[in-house]
């Protein structure tokens, strides 16, 4: 979260964008891998979705302390997420 601290909103809205496209490629490749839609990406998709929302209801340039703990709390949702869709498919 040190970077965070650091980051513009502007940095922030690329990131998202970043990770946006990121998400949208493993869940692509993933469904057809799996054959079926998984609880667990369900749930890794609504933690995407929360952490964009959070995102846009920021206020133009008010990166604050607040907006980063609420960003927080959304980042260490999806890292839940990942980890269940990680065992679901036997990653490591």
């Amino acid at each position: 979260m040190r970077r965070a601290n650091n980051a513009s909103l502007p940095d922030l809205q690329q990131a998202q964008e970043r990770v946006t496209d990121a998400f949208t490629a493993v869940k692509t490749s993933i469904g057809p891998v799996l054959g079926l839609e998984i609880e667990e990406l369900e749930q890794l998709e609504a933690a995407y979705n929360n952490l964009d929302q959070a995102i846009e209801d920021i206020p133009d340039e008010s990166l604050d302390s607040e907006a980063i703990a609420s960003i927080a709390i959304h980042i260490t949702a999806i890292e839940t997420a990942t980890t269940q869709v990680k065992s679901r498919l036997r990653c490591r």
